[in-house]
C-alpha cells in the first residue's frame, strides 16, 4: 500500500485511549530514503507540545475512514521526547525513544517497491546523524539537474509497510506546459540545506520524461509506470546509453 504524506497529515490519529492530536511534520533519512519519525502536535490534551513517534508504533493507515492507530497510551506519548525546537531531530533522540516503548529504533526498509524486493540494510547507531532531514524544509525545494534547474518537490509517496520514501513527486513545468512527475530516489546526490534544493545525477530533460504521477489514478497504477521507468533508466546507466550531459 502507498500513500502521500501531504494526504497523511490529513488524517485522524488516534491512541489506545482517544484521540492524540496531528502530523505537523516527518523525519527521514536522505541516505537510506525511509521516515524515521513523526512530528505530533498533540492539542489541548497536552499542551500543544510536540512530540517524535516512530513510524513503527503505528498500524497501516486506514484510508477508507481517513485514521491512523497506535497501540499507545495517551500517557505513553506524554512521556516521549519532545520535538524540541524546530529543526530537525539529531539521531542522539532515536535509540531512549526506542528504550522507552520497546521498539527497534532503527526499522529497515525496501527501495524497489513496498512488498519486499531489494531490502536496504538498516544500521544500529546512537552516534547523531547528519542525514535526518525535515519533510516540511525540503518540500518545495527546487531540484537542480545536472544541466540546470527542472521543477520543485511537491511531496513524498511512501510504502505504509515499512515506510520506506519510493518516489518524490516533483511539479515540472516550461513555458507551454505543466505536470507532476514522480522521481526515484536513487537519481538524487544530495540535499543542500543552505542553498534549500535538491540534486539529481540526471539531465533536466531527464525529469521532464519521468513517469507522470496523476492523482486521479490508483497508486498502484502510478508505481507501475514508474517502476518500469527506472528499470530502463537502470540499464541505460550500466550500458553507457544514458544521455550526454
Amino acid at each position: 500500500m502507498f500513500i502521500t504524506l501531504k494526504s497523511l497529515r490529513h488524517f485522524t490519529l488516534r491512541a489506545k485511549d482517544g484521540a492524540i492530536g496531528s502530523i505537523e511534520d516527518y523525519y527521514f533519512d536522505d541516505r537510506e530514503w525511509i521516515l524515521r519519525h513523526f512530528v505530533i502536535e498533540t492539542g489541548h490534551w497536552l499542551g500543544r507540545k510536540q512530540v517524535l513517534l516512530s513510524p513503527s508504533v503505528f498500524k497501516v493507515p486506514d484510508e477508507l475512514m481517513a485514521r491512523l492507530e497506535t497501540p499507545l497510551t495517551e500517557e505513553e506519548i506524554r512521556r516521549s521526547p519532545l520535538k524540541g525546537d524546530r529543526k530537525p531531530a539529531s539521531h542522539r533522540q532515536e535509540a531512549p525513544l526506542g528504550r522507552y516503548i520497546e521498539w527497534p529504533f532503527w526499522l529497515a526498509g525496501l527501495h524497489a517497491s513496498d512488498e519486499g524486493t531489494h531490502p536496504v540494510k538498516g544500521r544500529k547507531t546512537s552516534e547523531a546523524d547528519p542525514h535526518l532531514c525535515s519533510y516540511e524544509e525540503v518540500r518545495g525545494y527546487p531540484i537542480e539537474a545536472l544541466n540546470g534547474k527542472m521543477g520543485h518537490v511537491d511531496d513524498f509517496l511512501v510504502g505504509t509497510k515499512t515506510w520506506s520514501i519510493r518516489y518524490l513527486i516533483v511539479d515540472v513545468w516550461t513555458w507551454s506546459a505543466a505536470k507532476k512527475v514522480l522521481l526515484d530516489p536513487r537519481w538524487i546526490t544530495g540535499i543542500g540545506s543552505a542553498e534549500s534544493r535538491l540534486y539529481v545525477s540526471i539531465n533536466k530533460e531527464d525529469v521532464w520524461d519521468c513517469p507522470g504521477y496523476d492523482p486521479k489514478k490508483a497508486l498502484e497504477e502510478n508505481i507501475e509506470e514508474a517502476l518500469h521507468y527506472s528499470r530502463r533508466k537502470s540499464w541505460e546507466k550500466t550500458s553507457g546509453l544514458e544521455k550526454a550531459a
